[in-house]
């Protein structure tokens, strides 16, 4: 929950199904109570560095793998260091579209090293 809330993308969180009479000793209410906890305290802590939201506050890097039909993009964010690499995927067999999926500065070198990253292969045949 607490990574849930640090997300810039996410809008809305909910808790469903809960029965206090099922409830054996309170103990999912306060689970619930410790989520709704750790969901706030991401809130509070959110970075706002996604780079779709402004491109000024990140640095760009692609990366052209041999062998390999697609550039790898990635993005560095000034602020925190974090970084996040571009997954493109076809939308009704027209339109190419890209996910940005948070990564680590080690997928980034292995790019740098001729190697697709795992991460970003996984991705890439999940929405393909």
């Amino acid at each position: 929950m607490r990574y849930a809330g640090m997300s810039d993308k996410i809008t809305s969180v909910g808790i469903y199904e809960y029965n206090p009479m099922f409830d054996n000793q309170e103990l999912t209410a306060q689970l619930i109570a410790q989520m709704i906890w750790y969901f706030v305290d991401g809130y509070y802590n959110r970075k706002s560095d996604y780079p779709i939201v402004s491109e000024k506050d990140f640095t760009k890097y692609i990366v052209n793998i041999a062998d390999n039909e697609y550039d790898l993009t990635f993005w560095k964010s000034i602020k925190t260091g974090r970084w996040w690499v571009e997954v493109p995927f076809i939308v009704q067999q027209r339109f190419e579209r890209h996910q940005l999926v948070p990564c680590a500065y080690e997928d980034y070198e292995a790019a740098v090293k001729n190697e697709v990253p795992d991460k970003w292969l996984r991705i890439f045949h999940k929405l393909g």
